[in-house]
């Protein structure tokens, strides 16, 4: 009998006390693994068209190309902070959901 710890299969291959996984079992395991959720073709595409469009904002002049940087720090700098606000939207909605609900709001025509 052994000890807790104690190796019990010194230099033997893993799966000596038990059999190998099979195919069928690896690939269950590759299935659920949450990088096959995503389309690589579809990331190489787009990687493909970021390249492409870099390409054309090379050959634009030096202002061009700050005014295309500067619109894309804006976007990013709106997806973070739209990404970081969740909460605060989630808790205004439901405030003016209650506020629709009592008769606080007013339908507008625009």
């Amino acid at each position: 009998m052994s000890r807790v710890g104690e190796d019990t299969n010194p230099g033997g291959l893993p799966w000596a006390v038990s059999s190998p996984p099979t195919f069928n079992a690896a690939m269950r395991h590759f299935e659920m693994h949450p990088l096959k959720r995503f389309n690589f073709r579809k990331i190489k595409n787009m990687i493909a068209e970021v390249k492409e469009v870099i390409t054309k904002v090379e050959k634009l002049n030096n202002e061009e190309q700050q005014q295309i940087a500067k619109m894309l720090n804006e976007e990013i700098i709106w997806d973070t902070t739209l990404k970081n606000s969740q909460e605060q939207l989630r808790v205004l909605a439901q405030e003016a959901l209650a506020e629709h609900k009592s008769g606080k709001t007013q339908k507008k025509d625009w």
